[in-house]
């Protein structure tokens, strides 16, 4: 098994080149078994969702937005979570986060702008995300970069 779901890669993001760990969902939930089922008929406002040892994902996401959903849904997979928790929620953030954020593309995103949400975009993540991601992170990590921004 391993950590076969985790790649480097060299990316541009606005003019300067640097390496990012790329995490792949797919080959995550490939490597645990997961199932994965794409459906039309999910509820409106809801783009992902766990249940009974499957993972549903709306069909037709921007292919963004499906790497963050599934990568959140994996956690409640991995945790077998049952029903909707606020701690859940947020636990399954928090760890989609870790694996969707890399330390050095949000460093170099913040020494540009402290636009909460330019950040996430330029990261490819929902600012809910970015948020769980700098709370968890200890200030040694981010430094108090965006603390502001959040509280």
């Amino acid at each position: 098994m391993g950590r076969s779901w985790v790649t480097v890669s060299s990316i541009r993001c606005r003019g300067t080149k640097m390496e990012q760990a790329w995490y792949d969902p797919w080959a995550h939930a490939d490597d645990l078994g997961a199932t994965i089922r794409y459906r039309d008929d999910i509820p409106r406002g809801i783009s992902g969702a766990y249940l009974n040892g499957v993972i549903y994902l709306r069909r037709r996401l921007p292919r963004a937005l499906e790497r963050c959903i599934l990568a959140h849904e994996i956690v409640h997979y991995e945790h077998d979570d049952r029903g909707y928790y606020p701690m859940s929620e947020y636990r399954a953030d928090r760890i989609a986060a870790r694996r969707l954020i890399d330390y050095d593309g949000f460093m170099a995103s913040a020494r540009r702008t402290n636009d909460l949400g330019r950040i996430a975009r330029d990261l490819g993540v929902p600012a809910r995300l970015l948020v769980a991601w700098v709370r968890s992170s200890g200030t040694h990590e981010t430094g108090s970069v965006l603390e502001h921004l959040i509280r």
